[in-house]
């Protein structure tokens, strides 16, 4: 239970934080919307690395388990 707690609270300022970044321009904040460079770096990872990845992987295996099934 409480990873569960963990993770949607991850997930929660993780869409908070892209929103603010997206939004940042027309709410008239810089172009940092005044978070921290650290912050910035991890949400731009997420969402530009780690997310796009783990959906292809999870793709990938959700086909190869779908296979597997169909040929027994």
């Amino acid at each position: 239970r409480a990873w569960r707690t963990g993770w949607a609270t991850f997930m929660l300022v993780q869409a908070a934080g892209m929103m603010l970044l997206l939004a940042a321009r027309y709410i008239g904040l810089d172009r940092t919307a005044g978070l921290p460079l650290a912050v910035l770096v991890f949400i731009f990872v997420w969402h530009m690395l780690v997310l796009p990845m783990l959906c292809i992987l999870l793709l990938l295996g959700g086909t190869g388990w779908s296979i597997r099934r169909a040929s027994t």
